[in-house]
């Protein structure tokens, strides 16, 4: 499938070429649209108390980097050309960069629109069409609760399934009462620093990630006046690890060494996902589960050349809405960092280190208030076990608690 998307998106020099000119005719002062950018942005402030273990900062003292500002805009230069974009500050403890940077800034081009049918190609840093809530993850007001499932929007991951630098064919159709969507994407994933070392820490290497990839196919369907949604997103991510230079001496067996690269071996690891997702939504009521199938199949150069890592991942969520703009929500999460090893008690038995760093059970209970469009206050309880989703760049996980706790709170006001 990713051969077909990449045929599919990834253009020639000579389309470059003509693309690159078919868009400075539509920049061109006569056809520009005379309406100015519309501007958005929104700011965000949580605190987070955990009975154990970290979670955005020094969370058993109570945390406050939990903070996000972010400011936008959208420019319809002519009438089949948008431009977006939108610099965000964001503060999630270690997991994160602390820092402005771009969120997303794409041209969008709209290649055909008729009644019931749109299709459309999007190029620059993207977000990426992943599950229900990656694009908007970031939006307190559209999230269902103030933390996303861990066991499928990590995180110590967040950067890497939110945006790309990448080009996007998207299209919709109608059929009758029935919406069907598409996305296909491919592109450079944004692999920060911090996403680098939740892999580095643990096995303890030293040195970057190169030539990334990542490609996307998100189909999706609303029927019923948006009440009932279904959703597949494959995905898969490439990377080639090059090792810090050094090596070291180990024994192998009586009065026998061998010498063995400090830092790991050079190899590639590629991530292949399969998420499916379904979102019902009847009055007041509302119904969510996803379930992913995630597989990091990793090669190099040592004698074992190839290991693979089957996960699983899944959610329950329920909520109520008052007219009011009261909300409360129930969730019980899932992870298994090795769907054939789910108590982690062949890990422990290799490595030593406990099982509980490959599971994490998490049951939410929480409460949200929308008095008006711009305004959102929420309120949640985290009761969980394990802690395979905790972030290595925050917590040493051999010395962390299986039993924790969590209550999180946040404000958030958008224009």
């Amino acid at each position: 499938m990713s051969l077909l998307l990449l045929s599919i998106l990834r253009p020639s020099k000579q389309l470059a070429r003509h693309a690159l000119a078919l868009l400075c005719c539509l920049l061109s002062p006569q056809l520009l649209a005379e309406s100015g950018p519309q501007w958005h942005g929104y700011l965000s402030q949580g605190v987070i108390k955990t009975s154990d273990n970290s979670f955005f900062g020094d969370s058993e003292n109570y945390s406050w980097e939990f903070s996000s500002a972010a400011l936008g805009l959208n420019w319809r230069l002519h009438p089949r050309l948008t431009v977006s974009g939108q610099a965000l500050y964001r503060r999630a403890g270690k997991t994160s960069p602390d820092g402005i940077y771009t969120d997303y800034a794409f041209a969008d081009l709209n290649l055909f629109e008729s009644m019931d049918t749109q299709w459309g190609l999007r190029a620059g840093r993207v977000k990426n069409p992943y599950g229900l809530y990656s694009e908007t993850r970031d939006i307190a007001a559209y999230r269902p609760s103030i933390l996303l499932a861990e066991s499928i929007y990590m995180d110590p991951f967040r950067d890497v399934f939110h945006s790309s630098d990448s080009v996007s064919l998207y299209g919709h159709w109608y059929l009758g009462d029935h919406l069907l969507q598409l996305d296909l994407l491919t592109g450079k994933p944004i692999i920060t620093e911090e996403a680098e070392n939740e892999f580095f820490i643990p096995a303890y290497l030293k040195g970057e990630l190169v030539n990334e990839e990542i490609t996307i196919a998100r189909i999706t369907t609303e029927s019923f006046g948006s009440r009932l949604k279904l959703g597949y997103t494959y995905t898969e991510i490439y990377t080639e690890f090059d090792p810090d230079p050094g090596m070291r001496q180990v024994t192998v067996g009586p009065g026998v060494t061998q010498l063995v690269p400090l830092n790991g071996y050079p190899g590639h690891t590629t991530t292949y996902i399969h998420l499916f997702s379904l979102d019902a939504n009847l009055e007041r009521w509302q119904f969510t589960t996803e379930f992913q199938n995630l597989t990091y199949d990793r090669y190099d150069s040592s004698p074992r050349g190839r290991n693979d890592q089957p996960t699983r991942s899944l959610y329950g969520a329920i909520a109520y809405r008052w007219p009011n703009g009261v909300r409360v929500y129930a969730r019980r999460d899932i992870f298994y960092a090795d769907k054939d090893d789910k108590d982690g008690s062949q890990f422990a038995a290799a490595t030593g280190r406990p099982a509980h760093n490959r599971y994490a059970y998490d049951s939410t209970f929480g409460i949200s208030y929308s008095p008006n469009k711009n305004w959102h206050l929420a309120l949640e309880l985290h009761e969980v076990t394990g802690t395979a989703w905790l972030s290595w760049n925050e917590n040493w996980l051999p010395d962390a608690e299986e039993e924790w706790s969590m209550v999180a709170a946040q404000i958030h006001y958008q224009f």
